[in-house]
């Protein structure tokens, strides 16, 4: 039998069904020095709006339906300890970014950050689809190395200079954008080639 809890908070209403996930599906608001820590699955769904003024903490998969998705400007920490997944239709947007899973995550829909982007722990993998680690205009990133950066596709929106956090499984093979004069959208994705032995 499913256990299911509902939580009132302000006039918040989340719904989790014991350890099978948590949807919402009304109006979540996280004010700024708030703290919510989710243990099972998060969805967003169509209906629901996500607001994150403060710290979301989630250590198992994402799936976002929102169409009209804010940024906040909150944090929002992938903290878990097994592998994790951002699903859904729609792009889940966060202001300030920290990755802290050694065991990765994985890109099934679009990943926004708005403001500063920390990598901590484990690689970020995109899927084939393409999905996109999108940085929007002004944001920033800090802590890449070879066994933390993006495996797949990154995106970045604006006219400032930035270097792309790609690579492969086993290296970080940065890409470097400059003086650029105009807002623009860049995608990169490092593709390691076999050398030829023919000229």
């Amino acid at each position: 039998m499913k256990k299911i809890i509902s939580i009132a908070l302000l006039g918040i209403i989340v719904t989790a069904h014991g350890q099978v996930g948590i949807t919402n599906s009304g109006n979540l608001q996280i004010h700024p020095g708030v703290s919510i820590t989710g243990f099972a699955d998060f969805t967003n769904s169509s209906s629901g709006v996500l607001l994150n003024n403060g710290n979301l903490y989630l250590i198992n998969n994402i799936s976002n339906g929102q169409s009209t998705m804010s940024a906040g400007s909150g944090t929002l920490y992938l903290n878990g300890t097994s592998a994790q997944a951002i699903n859904g239709t729609q792009v889940f947007k966060t202001f300030n970014l920290e990755t802290n899973n050694a065991a990765g995550i994985t890109l099934n829909n679009n990943l926004s950050v708005s403001g500063a982007h920390t990598y901590t722990a484990g690689m970020i993998t995109t899927s084939a689809t393409p999905s996109y680690m999108i940085y929007e205009s002004g944001s920033s990133y800090s802590g890449s190395s070879d066994t933390r950066h993006v495996n797949g596709w990154v995106k970045k929106l604006g006219n400032t200079d930035f270097i792309f956090p790609a690579g492969n499984t086993t290296y970080e093979r940065t890409v470097a954008l400059t003086n650029l004069t105009a807002a623009s959208e860049f995608n990169v994705r490092y593709n390691r080639g076999i050398p030829s032995n023919y000229m």
